[in-house]
């Protein structure tokens, strides 16, 4: 769910900041002596600010290309881990940091149909921070080993008025 406003700085060039809630997450399992399987989300508020380029003007198509970063707060983030042949626990994930920022680069596509504009936007997110919060009392082993990065693609449809 966002809202946004592009700005346009020349006839091709323009700025555009967002406001989205975006919903991350992972899914991993591992076997060492029975299956288990963790799921991760986190819920973040992002402020996505890109600068676009629109390489294609039609009548009816507008494509535009981005580039730009974002910055995100967390809103809540929640686990759920499963072993085999037992029921799902799901508890809050409290070793996630707050604030998520990095860099994306996307493309859209805008069509006009009759008095109305519909979007589909294609975005690559890379993550700059390490999202999880390393507990003081782990050893340099630990530490060294888990740099968690958000790295996603972000593929939207929208209806603009």
């Amino acid at each position: 769910l966002s809202i946004y406003r592009r700005f346009a700085l020349s006839n091709r060039i323009g700025f555009q900041p967002e406001l989205s809630f975006t919903q991350k997450g992972v899914d991993f399992s591992y076997s060492n002596y029975e299956p288990v399987v963790f799921r991760v989300k986190i819920n973040y508020l992002e402020l996505p600010v890109s600068f676009s380029f629109e390489y294609l003007q039609k009548d009816k198509i507008l494509g535009r290309l981005y580039l730009g970063s974002y910055i995100a707060y967390r809103i809540n983030s929640f686990k759920k881990v499963s072993f085999y042949n037992s029921s799902i626990k799901k508890t809050k994930l409290n070793s996630v940091k707050d604030l998520d920022y990095g860099a994306h680069a996307g493309v859209d596509f805008k069509f006009h149909v009759k008095d109305r504009f519909f979007l589909l936007d294609l975005r690559l997110f890379l993550g700059l921070n390490d999202i999880f919060k390393i507990p003081n009392e782990w050893t340099n082993l630990y530490f060294e080993s888990h740099k968690t990065k958000m790295t996603g693609i972000h593929i939207s449809f929208a209806y603009e008025f």
